[in-house]
């Protein structure tokens, strides 16, 4: 079944990232990615995926963007102050906004993972890695690092959806309730529009279920970042928050209940390694990298000075890093 969640993200996801674009530049060059800034595409093997790398040093940090229809452009903003610390690349799926070739449909978060991983070995980009996930970028990231566990030694989740959403928030508001919910938005769902990569939301979740079950996260520094105050109209929803009250909802809906619940599935992100941190945004836009900059990289740099000195890695905290 359809996640309407995931089609109020969607859809601001769709807008900002056609606002933003992409900062792509397709030059070809010969030197080895470890030891060049680049940003061009790399063939693994019958399709070109678009790959930009900047910065020395490791670990080396993989950003990956959000939505089914985003693209590398979705960290524009944060791109160049990481690379003043450490190396870092973000790419471009398949069939998305960016610059990569298509990819045969229909698609699994498998694939994904896996085109990755051949991007990565045909750019020659040294690991280890630090995987970032804006959205469900985040699902991929889990499961890249479910896949790959050798190469993977902390993760920042932006904003990640949670797996369990959809169930617990059925299970919050009941069958009624529910059915009013999704009724409200059937109208605004067109599987051949919302789908062009051949990525399903349910199929993608029970991957990153059945991953979480069969290969859990090693041990590793992990921040998840999440909103502090989600407040915001219907309308204001559909230009970039990520919580909403009013028609977007039935009459009844809980919205506070709503919060919470996605509040909690973020502390249980962050459970999933011990030790894992949330850090807490009050710019109340989804999509981190250009709303709050600031703070994403602050994440990200916890987690590589982590990795470069486990000592920086105290007991878990909650709430905002300290000015």
């Amino acid at each position: 079944m359809f996640r309407i969640r995931w089609l109020h993200i969607f859809l601001t996801i769709l807008v900002v990232s056609a606002m933003l674009g992409t900062t792509n530049v397709a030059a070809q060059d010969a030197t080895p990615a470890a030891v060049k800034k680049f940003a061009r595409k790399f063939d693994i093997g019958g399709r070109s995926l678009f790959l930009n790398c900047q910065g020395a040093g490791s670990p080396t940090v993989i950003l990956e963007h959000a939505g089914y229809y985003g693209g590398s452009g979705d960290y524009t903003r944060v791109l160049g102050r990481i690379a003043e610390f450490t190396r870092v690349c973000t790419y471009d799926r398949a069939n998305t906004l960016g610059d990569s070739d298509a990819a045969p449909v229909p698609r699994s978060g498998a694939d994904v993972v896996n085109d990755l991983h051949a991007l990565l070995a045909a750019a020659e980009v040294p690991g280890p890695y630090i995987m970032v996930g804006l959205s469900i970028g985040g699902l991929f990231a889990r499961l890249y690092a479910s896949t790959y566990p050798d190469e993977v030694v902390g993760m920042v989740l932006l904003e990640t959806v949670p797996e369990e959403y959809e169930s617990r928030a059925r299970e919050m508001v009941g069958p009624d309730l529910w059915a009013a919910y999704e009724a409200l938005w059937e109208g605004n769902f067109d599987p051949e529009r919302f789908y062009p990569t051949g990525l399903v939301s349910d199929e993608l979740e029970a991957e990153v279920r059945a991953a979480r079950q069969a290969a859990p996260l090693r041990p590793m520094p992990l921040v998840v970042v999440t909103l502090e105050t989600p407040e915001s109209t219907c309308d204001e929803y559909r230009q970039g928050a990520i919580r909403n009250v009013g028609s977007c909802f039935p009459p009844d809906w809980p919205i506070e209940e709503d919060i919470a619940l996605w509040r909690s599935l973020q502390e249980e992100l962050a459970a999933l390694v011990p030790g894992g941190r949330v850090l807490l945004s009050t710019q109340n836009e989804h999509l981190l990298p250009e709303s709050d900059p600031v703070l994403v990289v602050d994440a990200i740099r916890q987690v590589v000075e982590a990795v470069r000195d486990p000592s920086t890695w105290p007991a878990p905290t909650t709430g905002t890093p300290a000015a």
